[in-house]
């Protein structure tokens, strides 16, 4: 009872910051299921279906509000499908041989470091907006972030974030546009998860019972935070939870 309570904290925490930055949700809960002593591909598979409920209402309050970008939208989608598509072959490749569980968390570790960084560097070089994005830039960034999100359920913000900071003026429909993209691909990830058996409905019914108020509350403070330093601290979080779950991994 103590665990699930803490967990419902922990999605209530997630829930606010993914709503206002759109950045945070699986790269602090995953990581937070590991260290707890989940099984890796269990922790992967019940994120993706906590993303899927909680991205779910912050993209359809965003979308309501016409803070999507649907033609970068539709780009994004098309290019995760053969992200989606690679990594589940590789998953069914780990299972039949008995190693998902290590690969999962050794994957989980090195993601979450280097979405750190990168948001790290940006923070030190500064963020720009409006630059021409093209399609092919979009096609590629979603490859990684699908091929990423299937494996570790990390990559639909952290990753793709700093992409659309490049490419997009609005704040708004930055993180519109990522939540409506990290809601598809984690629900074509969880059923997936689902259909090996993958996922822990228990676990991410208490990190919604959170989550649910969480992303209201985030939506409401949207214009009233400051979204740069905000970035710097999950970035700094994110890479103390990557290096805790990597060293997890090789003990």
């Amino acid at each position: 009872m103590i665990d699930l309570l803490l967990l419902s904290a922990a999605g209530f925490v997630v829930g606010v910051l993914v709503a206002l930055s759109g950045i945070g949700g699986a790269s602090l809960t995953t990581p937070l299921l590991i260290l707890l002593g989940m099984e890796p591909r269990i922790a992967v598979g019940s994120d993706l279906l906590f993303n899927t409920v909680n991205k779910s209402l912050g993209s359809a309050l965003y979308l309501k509000r016409g803070d999507v970008d649907l033609k970068i939208l539709k780009n994004l989608l098309i290019g995760s499908l053969a992200g989606l598509a690679v990594s589940s072959a590789l998953i069914e490749y780990f299972r039949r041989v008995s190693l998902l569980n290590e690969i999962t968390a050794a994957a989980v570790g090195v993601v979450l470091i280097g979405v750190s960084l990168l948001h790290i560097y940006r923070f030190v070089r500064g963020e720009s907006g409006g630059t021409k994005g093209s399609r092919g830039g979009l096609l590629g960034i979603s490859f990684l972030v699908g091929s990423a999100v299937e494996l570790t359920s990390v990559g639909a913000g952290s990753m793709l974030m700093p992409y659309l900071m490049r490419i997009m003026d609005s704040p708004k429909k930055m993180v519109g546009t990522d939540l409506a993209f990290g809601f598809t691909i984690s629900l074509l990830g969880c059923l997936f998860h689902m259909s090996i058996g993958g996922v822990n409905p228990v676990v991410a019914g208490a990190l919604l019972v959170g989550s649910i108020p969480g992303t209201f509350v985030g939506v409401r403070l949207n214009n009233r935070i400051s979204r740069r330093p905000l970035r710097f601290l999950l970035s700094v979080m994110i890479l103390i939870a990557g290096v805790s779950v990597l060293m997890k991994s090789g003990s």
